[in-house]
């Protein structure tokens, strides 16, 4: 897996500082689990193959990823979403939500919408069309 630093860590594999926006890859399940669990770094990648255009990011798509990677996504719908966006659509449909709530919490208050809720939040995201892509 390809994974991005969010927060800087020592990395023993690397024995090097791994800084914000650098990437790790791994295939060491314990390892990914205890990075992204820690809050060290976010999964940008199933491919555990660097990707040969890593470092040719142009500056658009790099700013793009820190956004994802910094602020987290959703998926909902065949969309992606910013995480703020998707808790105050949640919020404003009267679905309540830990002011904490990460992905995974927003994407359990996502699959126990009703068609009501689920239309409602449709129309919200909708009318602010911020979606990152399709």
């Amino acid at each position: 897996m390809e994974l991005k630093v969010i927060k800087p860590f020592h990395g023993k594999v690397e024995n090097k500082v791994m800084n914000k926006g650098d990437l790790v890859h791994s295939t060491d399940v314990e390892r990914i689990n205890a990075l992204v669990g820690g809050g060290f770094c976010a999964i940008v990648s199933l491919s555990d193959t660097p990707n040969e255009n890593d470092n040719n990011a142009d500056d658009d798509n790099a700013h793009k990823d820190d956004a994802n990677v910094v602020k987290g996504v959703v998926d909902y719908n065949g969309k992606v979403y910013p995480l703020d966006t998707l808790k105050e659509g949640l919020t404003l449909i009267g679905v309540s939500l830990a002011s904490n709530a990460k992905e995974r919490g927003v994407a359990k208050a996502l699959g126990n919408l009703t068609e009501e809720q689920a239309q409602k939040l449709a129309e919200y995201l909708n009318e602010n069309d911020n979606n990152i892509t399709e």
